[in-house]
């Protein structure tokens, strides 16, 4: 039997504190957190983070690979065929395939779920709720990260945004990748 240890809404109790509490108290289980439909679970293993699921496709160990230039889109196919063939997780298959290194496995899986716990401290509100339970083996997915290196990323995320907010004051705004340019004597094309 799971129980609920602690619920709230994130506009009382925000991210930095329920990180800051968490590692705090040494606990262990899942602090399960929803807004506008979409969740993310963040795994704690005695009060150090150990994994961060979301719902949000987005933010999914694959593409944060396919975003940050790791992988193209056939090996990306490849290596999650390679999953359900043989019921991998991705960093698995990946290593068994030989597509990447391990090094650069378990660093951009750490950064991986480091941004997407950070994605949470621009969240202004949602619900949370935190259940006590032992972790299975195959949810830990990273090397345990401190929770004061999370605040102090997640609070450089706010003062980012703060700063973007400033200048790109309408919510239409898309940014997204230009073509690259080469410079020549100095100067762009």
């Amino acid at each position: 039997i799971r129980t609920v240890e602690f619920t709230g809404r994130l506009d009382v109790f925000p991210t930095a504190a329920l990180l800051q509490w968490a590692g705090t108290e040494r606990r262990t289980g899942a602090l399960v957190v929803r807004s506008d439909g979409r969740e993310k679970q963040l795994l704690f293993q005695v009060g150090r983070l150990v994994a961060c699921l979301s719902s949000d496709p987005r933010e999914h160990f694959g593409q944060y690979l396919l975003l940050h230039g790791h992988l193209e889109p056939p090996a990306l196919v490849e290596a999650l065929g390679h999953c359900r063939q043989h019921g991998r997780r991705l960093g698995a298959s990946l290593a068994e395939l030989g597509m990447l290194p391990e090094a650069t496995i378990r660093r951009t899986l750490r950064e991986a779920i480091e941004a997407s716990v950070c994605d949470l401290f621009l969240w202004k509100h949602g619900l949370f709720y935190f259940v006590e339970r032992t972790l299975p083996v195959e949810q830990l997915t990273c090397e345990p990260i401190e929770m004061m290196h999370l605040v102090l990323e997640g609070t450089r995320w706010i003062d980012e945004q703060a700063r973007l907010r400033a200048i790109l004051v309408s919510d239409q705004v898309v940014l997204s990748r230009g073509a690259a340019f080469a410079i020549e004597d100095g100067q762009p094309p």
